[in-house]
């Protein structure tokens, strides 16, 4: 009797086979060369999205440094990072201290609030509309677009101060707020879809690949914008380098659409929830209607959701149910991070300004001393998933990297009080202090560090707890956290200034020139700030070890 069993190909065509010792061999190698295939096209596909995430962050870090220097010439002064999706973006004011102004609130908040929102709605785009691939395809168009519009804003300023060259300016920012916010709710986790694809070890190794990996090559292309392109937008209008630097944005965009749309068959893909949005809120609507229903079920210490889950009445499966129950328990972990976005922003506003006053030797005059903070990123990543590959049981808790990545970050705004103070004490005539430049790096290096911890922890989290149907959305919330995080930290910063200047005249914190002002007592309430964030991730953490200790004992 010969036994035949059934073979599912790639295709999905069913077929079947005797048992036969040629027929059998012959089949397993047909098997293999497929399995060898398509784990050779998901690599490829993996090769491709490191490409594109150099390329646009090189895109995004250029434009900020276009943005910045195009602001002093039509009379908007801008200080900060105010055009990245991980907001890490070089600023280059020119001259200390770089005044506020009407035009920075204005610029600011349309930017933020329009990240925030398409953060939020480009994991939507993503998850229940287009799927990710298009939806990052969508980003890179608008991208380009604010690219163009920005050459164009180029153009028109050599020949007219009319407001036009302000509303372009304006169509700039949120076209870039746009591209950035869906681009970086998608990216990830279409990543993550490529890894699961080929790899057979663990979740958590696979959230340490991609988040580490996604977070190394973003700082590859930070470092190349905050190096080259700088160097190259630094010069004269008129020279052939500064256009060839302003151009850099719009041709790295347009090379990162081009590949994807001709590696479009390399990439695995998940089709989009159509009615995802539906059934979120039909779940969220029933759940609180059973709820309020007395004696309905007499089972105690059932959330809210559960009631409409079918075992006990809903109209909808544990599946279903659970999926809504993780991404919503998943927002208060992740607003965690604005606080500390609040003060990662710094890097990019007040610890440029303090180098301002710090002078600088002449070899590194077109470097950001922000590569510091990228070199140290990028030396730390390699060496973290080594170590996370041989002890993942012991050092997997998310809270235990937070807490590390919070309390680093706070020393990080101490340590610049420190130089803050010191540097004003040793400050000369003309404005610049005679503290060595290398002290600034300190501050730079513990941010970096942090980052290692706090900010790949998050991102890892996000990957492993979100339902895969919801992945987008949870980088949407993610990343829409990080934007109103540096909206806070503006929102902290004026209402520092302005409660030191009406009831501290003669001993204010913040002024235009850093000279007359005590910036270290701001780096030490923004310390503070954080230490409170440290004590509700303490909470959280104590929290979720008694309810795993409960789960276990029942």
């Amino acid at each position: 009797m010969i036994r035949t069993a059934s073979l599912v190909y790639g295709n999905g065509y069913y077929g079947s086979y005797s048992d036969s010792e040629p027929r059998i061999q012959q089949l397993n190698s047909c098997q293999q060369t497929f399995e060898s295939e398509e784990r050779l096209r998901r690599k490829k596909a993996i090769i491709v999205l490191v490409m594109i995430v150099i390329l646009q962050n090189v895109t995004e870090y250029g434009f900020a440094v276009n943005i910045t220097k195009i602001s002093s010439k039509i009379n908007i002064t801008i200080h900060g990072n105010l055009f990245a999706c991980n907001h890490k973006n070089a600023s280059h004011i020119q001259g200390p201290g770089a005044p506020l102004n009407a035009y920075y609130g204005i610029v600011a908040t349309i930017y933020y609030l329009l990240l925030a929102f398409f953060s939020a709605f480009g994991g939507y785009l993503g998850d229940g509309r287009t799927g990710r691939l298009k939806a990052i395809k969508f980003s890179l168009v608008m991208l380009i677009a604010g690219s163009a519009a920005f050459i164009v804003l180029e153009c028109l300023l050599l020949h007219t101060t009319h407001h036009i060259v302000l509303i372009i300016f304006v169509l700039c920012v949120a076209l870039f707020a746009a591209g950035s916010g869906i681009h970086c709710s998608n990216i990830i986790p279409f990543g993550a879809e490529q890894v699961m694809n080929i790899s057979s070890d663990s979740t958590y190794l696979l959230a340490v690949y991609v988040a580490h990996g996604y977070y190394f090559f973003r700082n590859v292309g930070c470092a190349i914008a905050f190096s080259g392109v700088s160097y190259l937008q630094e010069r004269d209008m008129n020279e052939s380098l500064s256009i060839i630097g302003h151009s850099i944005p719009l041709v790295t965009s347009s090379i990162s659409l081009l590949i994807i749309i001709m590696s479009h068959a390399v990439f695995a893909q998940q089709l989009p929830q159509h009615n995802m949005t539906k059934m979120f809120f039909r779940i969220v609507r029933e759940g609180f209607h059973l709820s309020r229903v007395p004696n309905l079920i007499p089972v105690s210490r059932l959330g809210v959701l559960d009631y409409s889950r079918s075992i006990y009445g809903g109209s909808f499966s544990d599946l279903e149910v659970n999926a809504v129950q993780t991404i919503l328990q998943m927002v208060p972990k992740l607003s965690l991070f604005i606080i500390y976005f609040a003060l990662y922003s710094q890097m990019h506003t007040t610890f440029f300004i303090q180098g301002t006053y710090i002078s600088s030797p002449n070899n590194v005059k077109y470097v950001s001393v922000e590569v510091v903070n990228n070199a140290v990123i990028i030396t730390l990543i390699p060496i973290f998933v080594y170590v996370y590959q041989k002890h993942e049981q012991r050092i997997s808790s998310f809270y235990t990297k937070l807490q590390i990545g919070f309390a680093l970050i706070s020393l990080s705004m101490i340590v610049a009080g420190i130089l803050e103070f010191y540097r004003k004490k040793g400050y000369v005539s003309n404005s610049t202090s005679t503290i060595h430049y290398y002290c600034r790096f300190p501050q730079y290096i513990l941010l970096g560090v942090s980052e290692v911890f706090a900010v790949v922890a998050g991102i890892q989290m996000a990957i492993v707890n979100a339902p895969r149907i919801f992945r987008s959305i949870a980088f949407g919330i993610y990343f829409m956290f990080s934007a109103l995080g540096i909206f806070v930290s503006g929102i902290v910063f004026l209402i520092t200034k302005v409660v030191t200047d009406t009831f501290h005249h003669g001993d204010r914190w913040i002024c235009n020139n850093l000279n007359d002002g005590q910036l270290y007592y701001f780096y030490d309430l923004l310390s503070v700030l954080m230490l409170f964030n440290m004590f509700i991730v303490i909470g959280y953490s104590r929290s979720s070890m008694l309810s795993t200790n409960n789960r276990t004992r029942q």
